[in-house]
């Protein structure tokens, strides 16, 4: 299960995952806490995650940051500080319900919609896949933006929006 988005990680080169769960994507967390290739962090909040992502990225550890979308409005302002003044890849994929991701929590559609305020040139790759409650592996067009998020070199930030339907 799952094959797919293991394969993309293994791929990328992606050696650590911190994240702090969600029901969006407790499956995918689950599968692949089988998989011993790739180490799973979970910290207890979101700017503690971030910061962990930012030291094994220092040591030039390639990883994946795995969120439910509160992760924008509880590590916004250390968020703002890193797009702005570092030149760190960052790798973020956050679940949310189709459709409730802006309308859930006003305050996170209101970061979302102005996260380019916080950048000095474009290196922000956004975008979002929808992924249905009961699949078991991802294909496609999908596959093709979970594998684009994956790919970053130094001053990118690439976030995917992983809406469960």
């Amino acid at each position: 299960m799952f094959e797919s988005v293991y394969n993309a990680l293994k791929e990328n080169g992606i050696e650590y995952i911190v994240t702090v769960p969600s029901k969006e994507v407790k499956d995918l967390l689950f599968e692949l806490s089988f998989k011993k290739e790739i180490k799973m962090i979970f910290p207890q909040r979101e700017d503690e995650a971030l910061a962990i992502i930012l030291g094994l990225e220092l040591a030039n550890k390639k990883t994946l940051g795995i969120f439910q979308d509160s992760f924008l409005g509880n590590s916004q302002i250390m968020l703002g500080v890193i797009l702005q003044s570092s030149d760190i890849p960052l790798r973020i994929w956050l679940g949310s319900r189709k459709g409730k991701f802006l309308k859930e929590n006003p305050l996170h559609g209101y970061i979302t919609e102005r996260s380019s305020f916080f950048l000095q040139h474009d290196t922000l790759w956004i975008n979002s896949i929808e992924i249905e409650q009961e699949i078991k592996d991802i294909q496609g067009e999908s596959l093709k933006l979970i594998k684009k998020s994956l790919e970053t070199k130094r001053n990118e930030r690439k976030f995917l929006f992983w809406e469960v339907i």
